[in-house]
């Protein structure tokens, strides 16, 4: 019985063109729910909204991904990090006033055995704290990854919360 209904164009043609837009509109909106809960940084006030902070990635995460795949592999994966949201707790580990005037920031994640450095530069008048902080004090650090090299990764628009 089946293969007379299949057998005629017109059934088969329209059967398989509903089918396949049912498919077609499944998928564009369980794109459109991720792409809704993606959300960009405000770039008037600089603050990025929580739906888009990627706190399940952390820095050794990363490091033990970018060390298992072939050395000169590790560029192009890494490239692959460049401006993710990150929001990360770590803990101060040095730092350096630069000829711009920008606080050049160390921090390190001691994940189990495993040491993670993570960099930043900030204006000073924005964080008077950093003036009197010592080395493994905890910070709480939002930012977006720029750079990743030699394992230590560097996040841009960055926003520290003292812990």
């Amino acid at each position: 019985m089946l293969e007379k209904f299949f057998s005629n164009p017109w059934v088969y043609g329209i059967g398989t063109t509903l089918i396949a837009g049912v498919v077609l509109i499944y998928f564009d909106r369980k794109s459109k729910n991720k792409s809704e809960k993606r959300s960009k940084r405000d770039t008037t006030s600089g603050k990025v909204e929580e739906d888009s902070l990627n706190e399940r990635l952390t820095p050794k995460k990363i490091n033990e991904y970018l060390n298992s795949i072939p050395t000169f592999q590790r560029d192009n994966a890494a490239d692959g990090y460049i401006d993710i949201i990150v929001k990360w707790s770590l803990n101060f580990s040095n730092g350096s006033k630069l000829e711009d005037g920008m606080f050049h920031l160390m921090m390190k994640s001691e994940e189990g055995n495993s040491i993670n450095y993570v960099s930043c530069k900030v204006k000073p008048e924005d964080y008077p704290d950093l003036k009197i902080i010592h080395e493994g004090q905890p910070i709480t650090i939002e930012g977006q990854i720029q750079r990743i090299r030699v394992g230590v990764i560097g996040l841009k628009n960055c926003t520290l919360t003292f812990i």
